[in-house]
């Protein structure tokens, strides 16, 4: 979705500024999928900390709720969230092994 120079993050703050649940669900998907097999912890780590905060996207998932017709696209982002959470766990103790 995102090209270079772009700011999903920004879209998807307008998007729901704007009360447009779905395609606010469809971005955050879609440049979490993209970003799912990032080639290693440390740029998966920078993407995460830095392009999706947790609290926007945790924002999308709640306004989701609100519409019975989004609950496949709730479903699928709730889901690339728990995947999300495990693999932020397991990178963090991976780079942290590293520092020591």
């Amino acid at each position: 979705m995102a090209r270079r120079g772009a700011n999903p993050t920004a879209l998807i703050s307008a998007y729901v500024a704007h009360g447009r649940a779905e395609e606010a669900a469809r971005v955050a998907i879609a440049e979490l999928r993209r970003h799912e097999i990032a080639a290693d912890a440390t740029t998966r780590t920078k993407f995460l900390s830095s392009w999706f905060p947790e609290p926007l996207l945790r924002h999308v998932a709640d306004a989701t709720r609100d519409a019975p017709a989004l609950a496949g696209l709730r479903a699928e982002l709730d889901g690339l969230l728990d995947s999300r959470r495990k693999r932020a766990e397991a990178d963090s103790k991976r780079l942290a092994s590293f520092a020591s």
